[in-house]
């Protein structure tokens, strides 16, 4: 960000306030219900104080010009919280900002260095932002060193938490965190049952797969065949959203009811919960014994583990797949491209809206499902890309659908001696009066993101 030139808190508050504020754009958000949520939602939360700030431009796009990250660096870094095996030393973090044409200059174009600013952050990992952490809408105050005034930097905190100094707001987080870290130290958390350990332990190499089903308080894995049902075990730090119906995995990815999932570990009796998840566990897995071999499936205690089938793996376990046909996870964006071979699709989906976040996306070419995934919204910038080979040169039908209810039909073409660049986007915006729906566009050469 080049040699910065100087501010202090102590004299020039408000005009830090106003340059860190500086390119926001209007955010649609749904805001954390409390403190505790928002910690939740957060891979970490930081405090500390800031070096400097400046920004970095990114692509441009034609129709609101440069889109940019205003960069904080940081000094005497202190987690609160970390979430997981999240939480390696942080130097620098980042949050969105927009400079539609005509705006004038930059005021950060050179970077500022700031005295006396310290700062609470409730950060994402993000891994193509700025220092790979970016800030929640709601998650960056600052003020002064020994200040009593903080202020938010692009929206508010949650009520009950409006209104403490940093030192109050940084105690508040660690109670809560601490809260958050005793209560997976247990073996059972709604009808979720997990490990106890916190560290990886060596597991077995047997195929754990199917889709998952609730009955009452039991959580089954439903064998591929249908005839049988598991009571499963998953890794310490997995955790159960009762008012979303999801299960939240150590890394924060969620999997949903109807979800098919795939792990490796091993499938053991009764007796292996109690050593696994202890006694509370063991009980309920006794309890919710539905099959024929009177086993429940324990899977590794690795936080990747276990994840979500992608839509590769689903066409593929149910038989649907044309002979030739093949669908990859491409390369994230941020990430050097590759481009499609002749008759080959990249296909880039994402979901746009904040109001609903995460929502289950599923995408299918003729009769062959590509994607069946959630998708969060990640301030607008989390396109997810799928590499599809072998589709036959012609005319193919392409139908999106969200479990929210919108659906989209419409066709691309394959040809012969060229590669196709499809994209996909959810929207829902509550105060518009569209409704929620899918836009697609077909491309014959490679989609500049902004």
């Amino acid at each position: 960000m080049g040699e910065p030139v100087g501010l202090s808190c102590a004299s020039d508050r408000d005009e830090v306030v106003e340059l860190l504020r500086s390119g926001l754009p209007t955010y649609d958000y749904e805001p954390a219900q409390d403190l505790a949520a928002l910690i939740e939602n957060s891979d970490i939360v930081l405090a500390g104080t800031v070096g400097s700030v400046g920004r970095v431009v990114g692509e441009s796009d034609p129709d609101v010009g440069d889109n940019s990250w205003t960069v904080l660096s940081v000094q005497s870094p202190e987690v609160l919280h970390p979430f997981g095996d999240v939480g390696a030393a942080v130097g620098e973090f980042s949050y969105m900002t927009l400079f539609p044409d005509g705006a004038g200059a930059d005021p950060l174009a050179a970077a500022l260095s700031v005295e006396g600013l310290a700062f609470v952050a409730f950060l994402d990992f993000w891994e193509p932002a700025p220092g790979a952490y970016v800030a929640d809408v709601q998650g960056l105050v600052v003020d002064c060193v020994d200040g009593t005034t903080p202020t938010p930097v692009i929206e508010p905190l949650p009520a009950d938490a409006a209104g403490l100094s940093l030192t109050e707001l940084a105690r508040m987080v660690e109670v809560i965190s601490g809260e958050s870290v005793e209560a997976l130290d247990s073996g059972v958390d709604g009808p979720v049952l997990r490990h106890l350990a916190r560290e990886a332990t060596d597991g077995a190499d047997a195929e754990i797969v199917g889709t998952l089903e609730i009955q009452d308080d039991c959580l089954y894995l439903r064998s591929e065949d249908g005839e049988e049902r598991y009571p499963i075990v998953w890794p310490n730090r997995t955790r159960w959203d009762s008012g979303r119906q999801v299960v939240i995995l150590p890394n924060r990815d969620e999997v949903g009811l109807t979800d098919r999932v795939t792990g490796r570990g091993g499938f053991h009796t009764v007796a292996g919960v109690r050593t696994t998840a202890g006694l509370d566990a063991a009980a309920l897995a006794e309890r919710c014994l539905d099959n024929t071999y009177g086993e429940v499936a324990i899977v590794n205690n690795d936080q990747n583990g276990i994840r979500r089938a992608d839509g590769s793996d689903s066409a593929e376990a149910r038989g649907d797949q044309p002979t030739g046909v093949t669908v990859e996870r491409g390369r994230p964006l941020g990430e050097l491209q590759t481009d499609p071979g002749p008759a080959e699709v990249k296909l880039w989906v994402s979901n746009q809206s904040f109001a609903d976040d995460p929502i289950h996306l599923t995408v299918s070419i003729g009769d062959l499902t590509v994607v069946d995934e959630r998708f969060e919204v990640l301030g607008q910038h989390n396109w997810i890309a799928f590499d599809i080979r072998g589709l036959q040169p012609g005319v193919h039908a392409i139908t999106a659908q969200s479990d929210t209810g919108a659906k989209l039909t419409a066709e691309f073409t394959v040809l012969a001696d060229e590669p196709r660049w499809l994209l996909i986007d959810y929207w829902y915006y509550p105060e518009d009066l569209e409704a929620r729906h899918f836009t697609f566009a077909e491309f014959d050469e490679p989609i500049g993101f902004a």
